[in-house]
């Protein structure tokens, strides 16, 4: 009888031909064999099917799946689903993981905790540096708003943590039941900010977190990636993310000072349309249309509620903007993202 593994190492990937051997190498060359491999294409063009199928005819504990495009929330969502692992880790198709990642955490796995959160490193050097300096810390039930609060401000709990997000799905490691008893899933239907959606939903349902200041994940920046300076619906893009994670934080009985991070994420998100989409030089629409669809925008929710509070409490360049958008003075805001004077 086939044992079940520890872990499910989840690699969603499209188009990666030229990088997944790195990142497959870098899971079966683990020190601890307990785990399987999950792969996803995501309806690649180029070989990198053809290149996972033949993990999977050397490897017994390589999965590989293939889908219509359709996006990496389906493909990590599709991984989880035809997972048997008691763990989850996710891992982009362009990075690596270290060697001891899974050795690691077989020392610090509980049966309290659901989540455990490690560092990335951007090239395999600085772990070396990095490594010695393990240390861990415990967040409990009286902790988890800190998770969420940091997640929603982008922003490390203590100077104590180092390169860890609180919003990416990798560097850390999932109880399969927790995202199995609490239906925890990624929204496919989001194209930005899925990853916040998903972290938000589980940090709201943990018993137990625990950090380890240790780096496990290599991220590498590649130069084919693609820069979007751009983006045609942007405030289609943005609303939806905003009201998927109102739904999200509107079940749990929340302090004031959450949801006044949410409305400030939300500004952040009026300003992101204005860069990317109304004020963007590759803009296609008249003016008259631009401001039509972002005085629709500034008088709905959560945006009206967004405007409110940043008028009262940010920094000046984010309360100039506000006041601006108050007084629909977007003329002005126009000449300013032109000149990239803010953001």
């Amino acid at each position: 009888m086939k044992l079940k593994p520890l872990i499910s190492f989840i690699i969603p990937v499209y188009n990666g031909e030229k990088y997944i051997d790195k990142c497959i190498k870098s899971i079966l060359n683990q020190t601890v064999k307990k785990f399987e491999i999950i792969i996803i294409d995501d309806g690649s063009k180029d070989n990198t099917f053809n290149k996972c199928k033949y993990y999977q005819s050397k490897y017994d504990n390589i999965k590989v799946f293939t889908q219509e495009n359709q996006g990496v929330s389906t493909a990590r969502n599709n991984g989880l689903k035809n997972s048997s692992g008691e763990w989850i880790i996710f891992v982009d198709s362009d990075d690596e993981v270290v060697e001891d990642y899974i050795e690691c955490v077989l020392k610090y796995l509980d049966n309290e905790s659901d989540l455990l959160l490690f560092e990335y490193g951007l090239d395999k050097k600085n772990n070396k540096d990095i490594s010695n300096k393990i240390y861990t810390e415990t967040y409990g039930e009286d902790k988890k708003s800190d998770l969420i609060r940091c997640a929603l401000d982008n922003n490390r709990i203590s100077e104590k943590w180092g390169n860890i997000s609180l919003r990416s799905p990798c560097a850390r490691v999932y109880r399969k039941s927790l995202l199995d008893n609490h239906n925890i899933q990624f929204a496919p239907k989001v194209k930005m900010g899925e990853d916040l959606l998903f972290n938000i939903n589980v940090y709201l349902n943990v018993n137990k977190v625990k950090y380890i200041k240790k780096v496990v994940y290599i991220v590498y920046e590649r130069n084919d990636s693609v820069s979007r300076d751009y983006i045609d619906n942007m405030d289609e893009v943005d609303k939806l993310f905003y009201d998927n994670l109102y739904k999200i934080l509107d079940k749990h009985n929340l302090s004031k000072e959450i949801w006044t991070l949410y409305y400030k994420e939300s500004f952040v998100g009026i300003m992101r349309c204005m860069k990317y989409q109304y004020f963007n030089s590759k803009c296609k629409l008249s003016y008259s249309e631009v401001k039509k669809r972002l005085n629709n925008m500034i008088v709905s929710e959560p945006y009206i509620k967004a405007i409110d509070i940043t008028k009262k409490n940010s920094s000046l360049d984010k309360k100039i903007i506000a006041w601006l958008l108050y007084f629909r003075l977007f003329y002005i805001l126009k000449v300013i993202y032109t000149i990239k004077i803010i953001f």
